[in-house]
């Protein structure tokens, strides 16, 4: 009987000796396979959202542009890329806009225009999403169309560099009626609000200038009630303002004449 009890006992303990090395053996063999497995819960997260300035409305997808292709783009245009949005995410056409679709349209030469404005689309669309994705679209498709309109005008135009003495008075009045018929161009293809963002304070500058020289040629006390401000600073500033307003023209006037053909 006591025999029985010992081997009895000793069963017992060898069955417990066996279970817990089994059980070891099965922890080690779940570790492994939780070591091994892949971090399901990290590669499940979702990707990052493009980064927009918040609040949304007004503000600015910003960000460097890496690895564009294409000739005679402007790398500090590329690393400054800033498209504005209004309060509704629309696209706001500020003046850095337009300096981003001059780096890719204007700066290049003709028959790459094309190629370029691809790449062009390819970054707003990769950089906006809607509404402003396809508003961008169709202003590259509008600027494309006025860019080629405004070349035929300038083609049919001479504009001869003017004498450094000053700009005669049918020269004013041909720059003037260039900016004039130039300004509702601009108005027609690309809309008042495209035209007023990219050129009013550009054209306004140059029509001021062109105006501030017809004035310094009139003689003095033909309209003594209108041009009592004129003579005053004509006496109180003599030659330094009749040398800038002719610089101003002058500047203006050759802008203007670069710009068209031999």
């Amino acid at each position: 009987m006591a025999r029985t009890g010992l081997l009895d006992a000793l069963f017992d303990s060898k069955l417990a000796l066996a279970t817990a090395c089994a059980g070891a053996v099965a922890i080690g063999v779940l570790a492994v396979v939780a070591w091994s497995r892949p971090d399901v819960a990290r590669d499940a997260e979702p990707a990052p959202a493009r980064s927009w300035d918040s609040p949304l409305g007004p503000g600015l997808l910003a960000g460097p542009v890496r690895d564009m292709p294409g000739p005679g783009l402007d790398a500090q245009v590329m690393r400054d890329v800033k498209i504005a949005l209004d309060d509704a995410g629309h696209l706001a056409p500020d003046p850095a806009l337009r300096k981003l679709m001059d780096a890719f349209l204007v700066k290049s030469e003709r028959a790459e225009r094309q190629a370029m404005a691809t790449q062009l689309r390819a970054l707003l669309q990769a950089r906006l999403r809607a509404p402003a994705a396809g508003e961008a679209d169709r202003l590259v498709t509008d600027y494309l169309a006025y860019l080629g309109m405004e070349e035929q005008m300038r083609e049919r135009e001479r504009f001869a560099r003017p004498d450094p003495s000053g700009l005669s008075d049918q020269e004013i009045e041909h720059l003037l009626a260039w900016q004039q018929q130039r300004a509702q161009l601009r108005q027609r293809m690309l809309g008042s609000a495209v035209s007023r963002a990219w050129f009013e304070e550009e054209d306004g500058r140059c029509i001021a200038a062109f105006e501030d020289w017809r004035k310094q040629g009139t003689p003095q006390g033909t309209d003594e009630e209108g041009d009592s401000v004129e003579l005053m600073l004509r006496r109180r500033h003599g030659a330094v303002l009749e040398e800038r307003r002719n610089n101003n023209a002058q500047a203006c006037a050759a802008q203007i004449a670069e710009t068209m053909a031999p």
